[in-house]
């Protein structure tokens, strides 16, 4: 070993040994030396602000409130999580598909292979040929799937097909899945329920990551959003109405360069007079008279020296 580097979690260049030139730094990804961002193929990530510099096509969803956020790198928590390109490849996707059809292809002869033992079948020729059939049956429907999913990022039609399928089929697990329980099949009724708990989770983590009907054109989603909310942190004021994406590059312009990811939906500007609030609750609507960002200014607290208390609170709502 010649050469050892020390990065903080965002990639950012605590110490080095060794003299050897080399441009693939953390995570392996390419260093650019002339801006000091790193190409991660689809976007340049700005390992200072833990941002990328040009937002995700991905439009995120309400039901995981930080995949709003079009800039973080690796949803703000890199030591978890690893983003190399904003997008997925074919690689991640082949993977997928070979450990989905691996799993669904356990999971389809394995607990019928105990059924039949249950009931009389002794383990010969017929009985492996058949359990290599049920494997085989479902390692092909796994990996088709898993394929589908991905796919589904980028083609509204076959995301809104395969929500409904999953849903369909929630339905259908939990009907069997209690009709075995009725009738005194407390192991099918098991496996039909863990069959209902798949599909559910299926059905509510399909997410449509592009716009319109068919794929999405990243470039075009970036212009877009910065023609549009070039002057968005200008209109501000309680009660306003914006679409999403406008709202969130508001909230970028509003903390200004540098701001911080505090947790729980709250980001701070870098001299803490200003924080933007997109809490769960303020997504779904639970409060406040419907879906909003809350954007607000800070003051010193005359109660609690060190501490901002806040002076003034925007509800900006959401619209589409």
């Amino acid at each position: 070993m010649t050469d050892t580097y020390l990065f903080d979690a965002f990639g950012n260049l605590l110490s080095k040994t060794g003299t050897t030139e080399n441009d693939f730094l953390y995570s392996g990804e390419q260093y650019d030396i002339n801006t000091g961002f790193y190409y991660l193929r689809a976007r340049y990530m700005n390992p200072s602000t833990g941002t990328f510099t040009s937002p995700d096509a991905y439009a995120g969803t309400i039901f995981d409130p930080v995949s709003l956020h079009k800039y973080l790198y690796a949803n703000a928590n890199p030591v978890m999580n690893r983003d190399p390109n904003g997008y997925y490849t074919l690689t991640e996707m082949e993977t997928s598909m070979v450990i989905s059809g691996i799993i669904a292809g356990t999971m389809n002869s394995i607990p019928s292979g105990i059924m039949r033992l249950m009931n009389g079948a002794s383990m010969d020729g017929n009985f492996w040929c058949m359990f290599a059939t049920e494997f085989v049956f479902g390692f092909t429907m796994g990996a088709l799937f898993a394929g589908l999913i991905y796919l589904a990022a980028n083609c509204m039609l076959i995301a809104h097909l395969l929500n409904a399928y999953f849903g369909i089929m929630t339905g259908v697990f939990a009907w069997k899945a209690i009709d075995a329980f009725r009738n005194g099949n407390i192991l099918e009724g098991i496996l039909y329920s863990a069959g209902a708990i798949l599909n559910l989770f299926l059905a509510t983590r399909i997410y449509y990551k592009g716009n319109g009907l068919g794929g999405f054109n990243p470039s075009a989603g970036a212009s877009g959003a910065g023609d549009d909310a070039a002057d968005a942190s200008q209109d501000l004021y309680d009660g306003a109405r914006m679409t999403t994406d406008d709202a969130l590059t508001a909230a970028e312009d509003f903390l200004g360069p540098g701001y911080r990811d505090m947790g729980n939906g709250r980001f701070v500007s870098v001299d803490g007079t200003r924080q933007v609030r997109i809490g769960e609750s303020d997504i779904l609507g639970l409060h406040g008279g419907g879906p909003h960002i809350n954007f607000e200014t800070m003051v010193p607290n005359p109660l609690k020296p060190g501490k901002m208390t806040i002076q003034d609170n925007m509800h900006i709502f959401l619209e589409g």
